[in-house]
């Protein structure tokens, strides 16, 4: 299933009108594949179309993690960081820069060890991160 979302022009313009069009659609896309799949979370990883899917799981109850992999977050991750259970940002200043900042977690960006770098020597100078679910929410150790 396709989800049509679309970015937005970031000055005011009719540009938006089919952006607004394909967000409503989107939108109802998203509820239908989340209560067809009925996932136990949700995960995003920024960008527009992580917009409609993040909501649609949120307002059908199921546990929501966004992960910014940047310095400065983009505006559709600084928009679900307000109704994410748990917002994980490569960087700790990073946090500062969400909404609810007691959800954000610094995780740092997952690591490929195809690319030669060593996970296991980052994971001890990071730790693990740590989460538990409590009453079906995503809650940061």
């Amino acid at each position: 299933m396709t989800i049509p979302a679309r970015g937005f022009v970031r000055r005011q313009s009719w540009k938006n009108i089919p952006v607004l069009w394909a967000l409503l659609v989107s939108s109802i896309v998203c509820r239908r594949i989340i209560r067809e799949f009925n996932p136990d979370v949700a995960v995003g990883t920024g960008g527009y179309v992580t917009g409609p899917v993040i909501r649609a799981a949120h307002r059908a109850g199921v546990p929501t993690l966004i992960h910014e992999q940047n310095r400065r977050p983009g505006l559709t991750t600084r928009w679900l960081s307000r109704i994410a259970d748990v917002a994980c940002v490569a960087f700790a200043e990073t946090a500062g820069m969400l909404a609810r900042p007691e959800r954000v977690k610094t995780t740092g960006n997952p690591l490929d060890p195809a690319a030669g770098l060593r996970p296991d020597v980052v994971a001890s100078a990071h730790g693990p991160p740590e989460f538990e679910v409590q009453n079906g929410r995503l809650i940061p150790g």
